[in-house]
């Protein structure tokens, strides 16, 4: 059994840095009473963004990401597009994509 010891730097930054501010807007539409309009807009910045900004990523951004690391001309969906089941797939993955962005 060894005894290997690692150093390992702990990121930091000033308190003042680390914020969280939420603004939530409830209205009611005139129209209807019962149905509320909800609008939300979050600022986080210093170590309380780094979680947020993981959750946010899409697919499609590993998917870019990917293909820039293997200086590849074209990302999945270009290459899908040649074909007409990968036109298929397109459609259904922007589906996809459009409906995981509104939730």
């Amino acid at each position: 059994m060894t005894n290997d010891k690692k150093s390992v730097e702990i990121p930091e930054s000033d308190p003042q840095m680390n914020k969280s501010v939420e603004e939530l807007n409830v209205t009611m539409q005139q129209s209807d009473l019962q149905n509320l309009v909800i609008s939300r807009t979050t600022i986080l910045s210093g170590h309380l963004k780094e979680t947020e900004q993981k959750r946010l990523l899409l697919m499609e951004d590993y998917s870019n990401a990917e293909a820039i690391l293997l200086n590849e001309k074209y990302n999945q969906e270009a290459l899908l597009a040649k074909s007409s089941k990968g036109r298929k797939a397109i459609n259904e993955y922007r589906a996809a994509c459009d409906k995981a962005e509104e939730n």
